[in-house]
């Protein structure tokens, strides 16, 4: 993956162009008629800890993930192949439950391989000794794990991860990697059916894919630099997570166990609507962006500070307590 330090735009080739238009219709239409058979073998019925309150498929993010690995490797990057499995996993697992084990094992598999093809691995190799290489090896494949599973977790509210990783993706396509343009098309679509009131749920197949691909997209960035400037964009949902997290943690809590305690489900309860919230994680998501456009990195780092204050404040003065819910 080409690294723009300086943000120039890539211009997409008609090639390009003309397979994430093809993806995007690809996509609408593969929705469109295999709605039924989600609603028949994956509906989700809605309980104490749901948002939604009707049943709604889930799991289409398969769709996309076939689409998006199609249409990637048309566009000559394969690394998308790499992350299928895991949203194969995620559809096992949107169907019938599967053990947390096998899933984490089919994770780490992936990151290893990503990691293993990833243009940051060979940086790293040639530019530390091999202690410091194996250190930073160690925490990047742990970044790897928990970007997968963070996006997972915050796909828990109409329009809010797909409205993120759709400006994600964006950003990365403009100015790191022009194959990424597929799938701007396809989020776009889908999107287009999880908007509230969502019609379907894109489920862990999706969620876990994405997250793999914001994995390749950060482990294909020439240097360190262009990794925490795409690590960042994902600030909104990978900070809202890492809080909810530390706070189970510290609570006594099983992180992997379904409960309402991330920001976006606390805000839900007390009443704000779902569009307003994927709308604000959406528009924190583009300020950073912007911020690394007007003034690089140290710019982008100082207002994801601000958004992770502001959200704090938001938490304290408008969610329901985590004290307060079961």
């Amino acid at each position: 993956m080409e690294q723009i330090t300086d943000l120039k735009v890539l211009y997409p080739s008609l090639k390009i162009i003309i397979v994430t238009i093809a993806s995007a219709l690809y996509t609408y239409f593969l929705i469109f008629n295999f709605l039924p058979i989600f609603r028949k073998y994956s509906l989700i019925y809605p309980n104490e800890r749901s948002i939604h309150k009707n049943p709604t498929p889930s799991g289409i993010g398969i769709i996309f993930a076939k689409v998006g690995t199609i249409s990637s490797i048309i566009c000559n990057n394969y690394l998308p192949l790499i992350c299928l499995p895991i949203s194969i996993i995620g559809l096992i697992d949107d169907i019938s439950n599967m053990p947390i084990k096998r899933r984490f094992i089919i994770h780490c598999l992936t990151i290893l391989t990503i990691m293993g093809l990833s243009s940051l691995n060979s940086y790293l190799l040639n530019t530390f000794n091999i202690i410091i290489y194996l250190i930073i090896f160690f925490i990047v494949f742990l970044i790897g794990i928990s970007a997968i599973n963070f996006v997972n977790f915050a796909d828990g509210s109409d329009g809010l991860l797909g409205g993120c990783m759709l400006i994600i993706f964006t950003m990365t396509a403009l100015f790191y990697d022009p194959s990424i343009w597929p799938f701007v098309g396809i989020i776009s679509i889908f999107l287009k059916f999880n908007w509230h009131p969502a019609k379907l749920f894109m489920g862990d197949a999706g969620s876990t894919f994405l997250g793999g691909i914001f994995v390749t997209i950060l482990l294909n960035a020439e240097n360190l630099n262009a990794f925490f400037s795409i690590l960042l964009l994902g600030t909104p949902i990978f900070s809202d997570t890492c809080f909810c997290v530390i706070r189970r943690l510290l609570s006594g809590q099983h992180i992997f166990k379904p409960h309402r305690l991330h920001l976006f489900q606390r805000l839900h309860l007390a009443g704000v609507n779902q569009r307003i919230i994927a709308l604000s994680y959406s528009f924190a998501s583009i300020v950073i962006s912007l911020s690394l456009l007007t003034g690089g990195l140290k710019a982008e780092f100082f207002v994801s500070i601000i958004v992770v204050i502001v959200a704090l404040i938001i938490d304290k003065k408008f969610a329901k307590k985590f004290s307060l819910i079961n």
